[in-house]
């Protein structure tokens, strides 16, 4: 092998291993209808597609313009892999040590955990949480549900402990079957009050 030959031999293997890892773009949408997503991306001007791979656990549908990471496995062009990276239309900036987000960028809606250990949900406009079968929301410590009006659908509505109607402090309510003397309840609820 001549001089020239080795240099030409060289160049093509660096030329093979630089271009093992590159920056890529979604450039159309994934296909998601099969066992793997794929999609068309672009990168050193060459537009192709490309399986996405996604952390165990989260998935997606990656927009057109988002930033990837694509490798060529085993060196070999025509097996690609292609990790996205973040959207440019991300709805959190300078991010703390420490902060995660999960969301979806084009519907600005997101789960957010601070630095401070807060988990804050943010869903513009009128959405729904939708649970299938039953569900049962603990916390230890107090509960405060803010908002405009509270509307509850239910065939039974079951209250158990101290229950307080307008704020605390009030007087005992009458129940089924209590003692009521000219307008004043005299045998109320021990446990149900109102102001």
């Amino acid at each position: 092998m001549t001089a020239t030959s080795k240099i030409q031999t060289i160049a093509q293997a660096w030329s093979k291993i630089a271009g093992i890892v590159k920056r890529s773009v979604i450039t159309r949408i994934a296909k998601d209808n099969g066992d793997f997503q794929t999609a068309q991306i672009t990168y050193m001007g060459k537009t192709s597609d490309s399986e996405i791979l996604w952390a165990y656990g989260t998935y997606g549908s990656v927009p057109v313009n988002s930033l990837c990471v694509t490798l060529s496995v085993g060196a070999h062009e025509e097996d690609r892999v292609t990790f996205p990276s973040r959207s440019r239309t991300r709805t959190r900036r300078a991010l703390r040590a420490g902060e995660v987000g999960f969301g979806n960028p084009i519907a600005k809606s997101d789960v957010f955990f601070d630095a401070d250990g807060n988990v804050i949900i943010t869903v513009p406009g009128d959405k729904r949480v939708t649970v299938v079968g039953d569900c049962q929301l603990t916390v230890s410590g107090n509960v405060t549900v803010s908002g405009g009006n509270v509307t509850i659908n239910a065939t039974t509505t079951t209250l158990n402990g101290q229950v307080s109607l307008g704020g605390s402090g009030g007087l005992p309510i009458a129940r089924v079957g209590d003692a009521v003397s000219g307008g004043v309840i005299t045998t109320g609820s021990a446990t149900h009050t109102a102001t």
